[in-house]
């Protein structure tokens, strides 16, 4: 076996990694084949193991690095050369102090290889370093095949995993073409990666209905876009088959819309990605391998979220009256046939999610075993199972008849409540009086609405930190300017 991931910095840089995303691009790189495992970490590492099952070209090509023992000889005699993929953050250097932002991803050959780039690499390995975070959340976008050059295509995860990773398989082979600094035209090795790019590119285009748009593999150039819409929750990606699909732009809206506005906000998507990637991996896998479980997920989790995400959206960004959400449930809903299909599909969900229903299989309750956590964390419960709820009880009111303004009613005073009960971080110790006074006017334009609603946050944070002189003077000022009350 040569495909390993790593889960530290060791040889290839400094800063922090997300190891479970390599994983999980592998997972779309397989076509979801049930045959990709990981064997347990040992040391720093983790074997990726594949018994394909699958046809199509990324399938075979992962199969042959995965499986294939490569002995190069760089000169000196051949050498056993494992692909190590180090999937990394936004804060990650190279060996020469460069940013990861700057290049999105390389494959250095081992040191000593003489290969370009074996300077940068402490190791005797093939290193694949690939930017998991996609430019800090701003994206890499390329140059759209038969545009002459247009920068508008974006990069997703596991195409920039896969573009790296038709580096690494000529590095191992000792068989790297011309490489140059040049973007325009692309150099040799870089064109033959594009082209191989395209190929992941086509495959989930197809997966996900779609026609393929193309790379360009003459032009090697790319830019910043300004704000990636392709990079968010793994979960969707799966159950939904493509990171590029409808249901993971609606939760990377959410997330830029919303949770990364404000210190507050960003600080609260760490710990909300930190325990959602505390099981999410294992559920795709587990969907991976018991494909039957994607529709379930796709429709008695995933769509329903997206959906009441959407209102809370709105209800934040516009409006929020409770007129305007009704009439915008109505909208999302004008087929009731469907929509009772989709309450059913909630209904079993629900039933998985408490994990207490006699009636389910066990692959159900292997998932419900997973998603056991969800219920746990806090982060969690609030911007995940809680609204999953409302959206629930509010398809409930709808298909028994109720009139759009009980139905709107009902969401406004459910994410009013909700959005009183966000969960409070330890960032907001660490504020100066006045970023406190700002975070508080951001969270109570964008989600406290109402009077009771920002009294019974103020009420919150003051017993929270009621140890934090700044807290109390910041909560202080805003009840001087009220009036103490609004």
């Amino acid at each position: 076996m040569t495909l390993f991931i790593q889960n530290d910095a060791t040889g290839a840089g400094a800063g922090n990694l997300n190891p479970d995303d390599a994983r999980i691009s592998l997972s779309i790189i397989s076509n979801l084949d049930t045959g990709l495992g990981q064997l347990p970490f040992v040391g720093n590492r983790q074997e990726v193991t594949y018994v394909r099952t699958l046809e199509g070209i990324p399938p075979t090509r992962l199969d042959d690095l995965v499986n294939t023992n490569f002995n190069p000889d760089y000169g000196s005699g051949p050498q056993t050369v494992p692909i190590v993929l180090v999937a990394v953050l936004e804060n990650f250097t190279l060996n020469d102090g460069r940013s990861i932002l700057t290049i999105g991803g390389t494959a250095l050959p081992p040191q000593g290889s003489g290969l370009a780039g074996a300077d940068l690499n402490n190791t005797n390995d093939c290193l694949v370093i690939y930017d998991t975070t996609l430019n800090n959340g701003n994206g890499y976008c390329v140059a759209r095949d038969g545009t002459g050059g247009t920068l508008d295509l974006e990069i997703s995860n596991p195409m920039l995993l896969y573009h790296e990773l038709s580096h690494a398989s000529r590095v191992v082979t000792n068989s790297l073409l011309a490489l140059s600094n040049i973007c325009d035209p692309s150099s040799p090795e870089e064109n033959a990666a594009i082209v191989d790019e395209n190929d992941i590119r086509t495959q989930i285009a197809n997966t996900n209905g779609e026609t393929p748009v193309l790379r360009d593999p003459g032009i090697h150039c790319g830019g910043d876009c300004g704000g990636s819409t392709i990079t968010c929750c793994i979960i969707a990606s799966v159950a939904s088959g493509s990171p590029l699909s409808p249901e993971v732009a609606a939760f990377r809206s959410m997330r830029d819309g919303l949770l990364r506005k404000s210190e507050i906000g960003f600080a609260f998507f760490q710990s909300l990605h930190h325990d959602y990637y505390g099981f999410s991996p294992q559920v795709s896998k587990l969907m991976a391998q018991h494909p039957a479980l994607r529709p379930l997920v796709l429709e008695g989790f995933v769509r329903p979220l997206v959906s009441i995400l959407h209102l809370i959206e709105l209800y934040a960004l516009g409006d929020g009256s409770a007129k305007t959400l009704g009439e915008q449930f109505i909208a999302d809903h004008i087929d009731r046939e469907s929509g009772a299909m989709r309450l059913n599909m909630i209904c079993l969900a629900h039933d998985v999610l408490n994990g207490d229903d006699a009636e389910l299989t066990d692959v159900q309750r292997e998932l419900a075993r997973l998603l056991y956590p969800a219920l746990e964390s806090e982060h969690l419960k609030w911007s995940l199972v809680e609204p999953f709820q409302i959206y629930q009880s509010a398809l409930h009111t709808y298909l028994n008849g109720c009139a759009t303004e009980q139905i709107g009613k009902q969401m406004y005073e459910a994410i009013c409540s909700w959005a009183g009960r966000m969960p409070l971080d330890d960032v907001w110790a660490s504020l100066a009086i006045s970023e406190l006074q700002g975070e508080l006017e951001i969270l109570e334009n964008l989600l406290l609405h109402t009077p009771e609603t920002r009294a019974s946050f103020r009420d919150r944070l003051q017993k929270k930190f009621d140890d934090v002189t700044a807290v109390e003077i910041a909560l202080r000022n805003k009840e001087s300017k009220f009036g103490g009350n609004e």
